[in-house]
C-alpha cells in the first residue's frame, strides 16, 4: 500500500500572528463604521482596509475549505494514512504533498489561498503609504527604503 503524505499543513506562527493582527483591523474598523457606512466609504483609505480584510477572510475561507475537502475525501473513500484504496489518481496527486506544485491544479483551494494571501499582503503594505500622507519626515522614498 502506498503511504499519503498530505500537503495540508497547520498554521504557522506567522499566520496566527497575521490573524490575531486581522481581528485588531475588523474591530477597528467596526467602530469606524458606526459612525457611519456613507462616511466611512467616503475615505479611500477605508475602502482599500475593507478589500484588505475581505482579502484575508478568503484566504482563512479558501484554506478552511481545502481542509473540509481533504477531510470529505478522506471519510468518503475510508482512506487510513497507509492505505488509498477506492481512491482516484487525480484526488491522490491533489492531495499529495510530495507532488511539485507546479503539478497542482490551477483552481486547486490551496493555490487560490495563498493567491489571495499574497495579493492581501501587498494590501497591507499599501496601507504604509498613509505614513507618507501624515508625516513630512517620513516621505515616500523613506518607507521605499
Amino acid at each position: 500500500a502506498e503511504v499519503v503524505e498530505y500537503k495540508l499543513l497547520m498554521p504557522s506562527l506567522t499566520e496566527w500572528l497575521i490573524c490575531m493582527w486581522v481581528i485588531g483591523m475588523v474591530w477597528n474598523e467596526l467602530k469606524q463604521v458606526q459612525q457611519g457606512v456613507g462616511q466611512y466609504f467616503d475615505d479611500l483609505w477605508n475602502r482599500l482596509d475593507a478589500t484588505m480584510i475581505i482579502l484575508y477572510f478568503l484566504t482563512v475561507a479558501f484554506r478552511f475549505s481545502s481542509h473540509v475537502v481533504q477531510e470529505w475525501e478522506e471519510s468518503s473513500n475510508n482512506m487510513t494514512s497507509t492505505a488509498t484504496s477506492g481512491v482516484t489518481s487525480d484526488v491522490r496527486d491533489w492531495m499529495r504533498s510530495g507532488v511539485n506544485s507546479t503539478d497542482w491544479h490551477y483552481s486547486d483551494l490551496v493555490f487560490l489561498s495563498e493567491g489571495v494571501f499574497a495579493v492581501a499582503n501587498i494590501f497591507s503594505f499599501m496601507r504604509l503609504v498613509t505614513l507618507a500622507t501624515l508625516s513630512q519626515q517620513i516621505g515616500p522614498m523613506q518607507i521605499s527604503l
